[in-house]
């Protein structure tokens, strides 16, 4: 219902702004009559994913952070200025004059350059440096675990896809036996060949196997959503995927699980992230140890 009007006035009208802050992404780069290869939908997926954007700029931060760090062994040059104008009146002595001012202007400039440069800091800035250079390489590392984990939501995604596609497909031809199994039963009923029982069993079987299907159809869906979901598209994006069907299974594994989790304690991401925080925090430790020592600097005005 419209608000009442306000006395002696008409009734204010609110509009809602327009949130140009929160927009859906477009799939204007969709071919809808394209069949997409994994190699594309993991392309596409790279291509719009925000996450490794926001992983690029920390590891560009991070790298930015350690030349910083490393502007610490280079003399500071600081140039400053200060100016002042007065302007000062006196009355005139009056053992001198009966009366009378004197006036007077001041005014004066004063430029300064500063030099300073830290000769012997016991090891203060070599661990900022090495602090920071480690927590580059976590943020490096970290910019690759995100490419790796957003590969594996979109490859993991599509074979689920594909393979709800394959259980739509044997859930069909499933109720399209049922059916064949009820017209046979109810044949064989109409000429007194068969039995209510043997009837009812068969249309049980086809409302199972409708079921089943419409189960499929709807993890079928889910699983697309979930693909469109981690290639950040829109749930309405028309998208046709190549059958995997005929792809080969990975060959056999040749190393023992000890070898596996060995390379896997060596290679993970996450892993190699830590082990980088970790040296960092023993240089900010070395850094703090080295606050308590004394600083010797060079300095010239």
């Amino acid at each position: 219902a419209p608000a009442p009007a306000p006395p002696g006035g008409a009734a204010r009208q609110f509009a809602v702004p327009e949130n140009t802050v929160v927009q859906s992404p477009s799939p204007a780069d969709i071919d809808p009559d394209h069949v997409y290869s994994l190699v594309e939908l993991i392309d596409i997926a790279q291509r719009r994913n925000p996450g490794t954007r926001v992983a690029w700029e920390k590891a560009r931060q991070a790298a930015i952070t350690v030349g910083i760090a490393r502007a610490a062994y280079l003399p500071a040059l600081t140039v400053s200025a200060l100016a002042g104008y007065e302007h000062a009146v006196f009355p005139f002595p009056s053992n001198l004059a009966s009366g009378g001012f004197i006036t007077l202007d001041a005014q004066e400039f004063l430029p300064q350059l500063t030099v300073s440069y830290l000769l012997l800091d016991f090891g203060a800035r070599a661990a900022t440096v090495e602090e920071a250079g480690q927590r580059s390489i976590a943020a490096n590392v970290a910019f690759t675990a995100a490419h790796q984990q957003l590969i594996f939501n979109v490859a993991r995604a599509y074979f689920l896809v594909d393979g709800a596609d394959a259980a739509v497909r044997a859930a069909r031809q499933a109720l399209a036996d049922a059916q064949v199994v009820q017209q046979a039963a109810e044949a064989l009923f109409g000429r007194g060949l068969g039995t209510v029982v043997e009837v009812q069993l068969a249309r049980r079987g086809t409302a199972q196997a409708q079921f089943d299907l419409s189960q499929a159809t709807a993890a079928q869906h889910d699983a697309m959503y979930t693909l469109l979901a981690a290639m950040d598209l829109p749930p309405t994006t028309m998208l046709r995927l190549a059958n995997a069907s005929g792809r080969p299974l990975p060959p056999r594994a040749g190393r023992t699980v000890d070898e596996m989790l060995s390379e896997a304690l060596r290679r993970r991401p996450d892993l190699l992230a830590d082990v980088a925080k970790l040296r960092a925090t023993h240089a900010n430790i070395a850094a703090a140890r080295s606050a308590l020592a004394p600083r010797f600097f060079l300095r010239g005005n």
